[in-house]
């Protein structure tokens, strides 16, 4: 288990739950005063587009830093909120302990770190961890 005092985990119960958006408020806030790197860590695993620039790969997981803003991606909309450097993870939960050493190898440690994940929180404990759930409207 890493203690992560610097890091702040945000996971929620389904798609569209406001996680994002939140971090993404986070980042505008606090990027004025203090480096932060973004993390968006995904269990679905998706084509690699030929601008992603890849920090480590496995055949089992990717890890790549999001260079490009503006595309729409939750990535991209940490870059473009203020974080300084934005990685973007695509590893099966079981294997996320493989891959945990790789990432804080690339992360400076005088940044503030965001984190989306809900797996995270078994191998790490944060500074601070928020659960976003989703609102269901009555109908």
């Amino acid at each position: 288990m890493y203690n992560l005092p610097h890091w702040i985990v945000i996971h929620g119960t389904d798609r569209y739950s406001g996680k994002t958006t939140l971090i993404t408020k986070i980042i505008e806030h606090f990027s004025k005063d203090l480096p932060i790197c973004g993390i968006k860590i995904s269990p679905h695993f998706h084509p690699l587009d030929d601008q992603s620039q890849v920090i480590y790969q496995t055949g089992n997981w990717v890890i790549l830093k999001e260079n490009k803003g503006n595309t729409g991606k939750d990535s991209s909309r940490m870059l473009d909120a203020g974080a300084r450097e934005v990685f973007y993870l695509q590893v099966r939960d079981n294997q996320l302990s493989e891959v945990i050493p790789f990432l804080l190898k690339v992360i400076s440690p005088e940044m503030a770190v965001i984190c989306e994940s809900e797996w995270v929180r078994n191998l790490i404990t944060p500074g601070s961890y928020k659960r976003e759930v989703q609102k269901m409207s009555s109908n």
